[in-house]
């Protein structure tokens, strides 16, 4: 199955990564995925997750 929805990385081992879904198909997510109270989140092996992008926020800049 491939699946083109965004995934929020929360941890990372060396062969699988753990994340929340931040898509908005609800069918695939309550389908394929652990229901947890507000969202959804599940562990997907590293070869299977591909263009992963890695964002930062500066919590510095709120206090400068």
């Amino acid at each position: 199955m491939i699946v083109d929805e965004l995934l929020d990385c929360t941890a990372a081992a060396p062969t699988t990564l753990t994340g929340d879904y931040l898509g908005s198909d609800e069918h695939f997510a309550t389908e394929h995925l652990k229901h947890l109270v507000f969202d959804y989140r599940d562990v997907f092996p590293r070869e299977e997750v591909t263009d992963l992008e890695q964002h930062r926020t500066d919590l510095s800049a709120d206090h400068a």
